[in-house]
Parts: structure tokens; C-alpha cells; sequence
């Protein structure tokens, strides 16, 4: 009888909170990671830690979503570079090309026999 009223006043009281706290966890207690109860004076300095997390985390995903952006912008820019450049440079080796054309064309062509020039 003694034994049920001591578990019942421990169950009332704020040991049993402060044993529920304070047991570690390989005795089965809480993690240490585990956020604070409410009612607890770390409740607003957990929630304060947990929402500058979260807005460190939101600048950092901003940020690689803008280099991200960056970088394909400039990777579009050097192809649509290297593609001008190999324009201008076909323009500039046409008259070239087309009188060795003309050179091969007046040669029979079979598989064994083709020049550089009719490859090109």
C-alpha cells in the first residue's frame, strides 16, 4: 500500500519529469539530440538555434541555385561562342574547300582511294 502511494506522489511531482529527462539513453532515457519539453526555459533557445539553421540552410540553397544558374548561363554563351567560331571558320576555309572539291571531284572515288580532301 505504502509502495502504490510513493509511485503515485513520484508520478504527480516533477521528479518523475526530471528522471524522464535525465536518464541516459543507453538506459533507454531520451536521445541527446532529443528538443527540450515544452514549459522548459531551452524551449525558445532550441527554436531559436532550429529557425537560423533552417534560414542558414535556405541561403545556402539560394546561393548554389544561383551559381547553378550562373553557370549554365556561361556554359550557353561558350557554345553559342564555339559555334560562331566554327561558322567564321568554315566561311574563311570555304574557297579552300571548294577548289579542292573541285580537284577531287575530277578523281574516281572508290572506298580504298578517297583523299583527305573529299573526306572533308
Amino acid at each position: 500500500m505504502a509502495a502504490s502511494l510513493l509511485l503515485a506522489g513520484c508520478g504527480a511531482s516533477n521528479l518523475s519529469s526530471y528522471l524522464a529527462d535525465n536518464i541516459p539513453h543507453w538506459m533507454g532515457g531520451l536521445p541527446t539530440n532529443a528538443p527540450p519539453r515544452d514549459g522548459d526555459a531551452r524551449v525558445a533557445e532550441y527554436y531559436r538555434l532550429q529557425l537560423a539553421a533552417r534560414d542558414k540552410a535556405d541561403a545556402e540553397r539560394a546561393q548554389a541555385n544561383e551559381q547553378e544558374a550562373r553557370f549554365k548561363a556561361a556554359e550557353s554563351d561558350f557554345d553559342r561562342l564555339t559555334r560562331a567560331q566554327t561558322m567564321q571558320s568554315a566561311r574563311r576555309q570555304m574557297p579552300a574547300q571548294q577548289a579542292g572539291q573541285a580537284v577531287a571531284e575530277t578523281q574516281p572515288l572508290d572506298s580504298f582511294s578517297m583523299s583527305a580532301n573529299a573526306l572533308y
